[in-house]
């Protein structure tokens, strides 16, 4: 067999090579019939687009117990979580008068609030007088906005605060 081999080498490795360019030849007529054309998705993308116009606003119905309500809600939220605003925010008097312009009986003060009885109170009563206003929560404890604008006041505290 290997003498047959040995004879026959050149016309085996014709043979073959014959066969790997028939081979060729037909997987590249294949390759052609069957290639298209790539053509990406070139459609737009469905994009909602919103105009808004410049200086455009929604009218805002508020009474002013809802204003009082939201500021008393703000300054009890002020006393939750950040000490040093609410102080900020107290008026000179109520300072002098009820903390000896401390702020370390002021942080006392408020860490004897109940803070369970603070989250859940809520306005009661409310009276306003000479740009101030008095509100009373439904634990019974009072403070004094005295409001200089829109989201501008200063506190007084008057009754306990829970």
């Amino acid at each position: 067999m290997f003498n047959l081999l040995k004879e026959y080498k050149r016309t085996i490795l014709f043979v073959i090579i014959v066969i790997f360019i028939i081979a060729g030849i037909f997987i590249y007529r294949r390759v052609q019939a069957n290639k298209g054309v790539y053509e990406p998705d070139l459609t737009p993308v469905a994009v909602e687009i919103k105009k808004y116009d410049d200086n455009s606003y929604n009218v805002l119905n508020v009474n002013k117990v809802d204003v009082y309500r939201a500021y008393y809600k703000n300054y009890t939220r002020l006393l939750l979580n950040d000490v040093s605003k609410a102080y900020e925010l107290l008026t000179t008097e109520c300072r002098q008068n009820m903390f000896d312009n401390d702020y370390e009986k002021f942080k006392e003060f408020v860490k004897g609030i109940d803070k369970q009885s603070l989250i859940t109170s809520d306005v009661s009563r409310y009276n306003e007088q000479d740009g101030k206003i008095i509100v009373v929560d439904n634990n019974e404890s009072s403070i004094i906005f005295y409001e200089n604008g829109v989201w501008n006041y200063q506190v007084y505290i008057t009754g306990r605060i829970n």
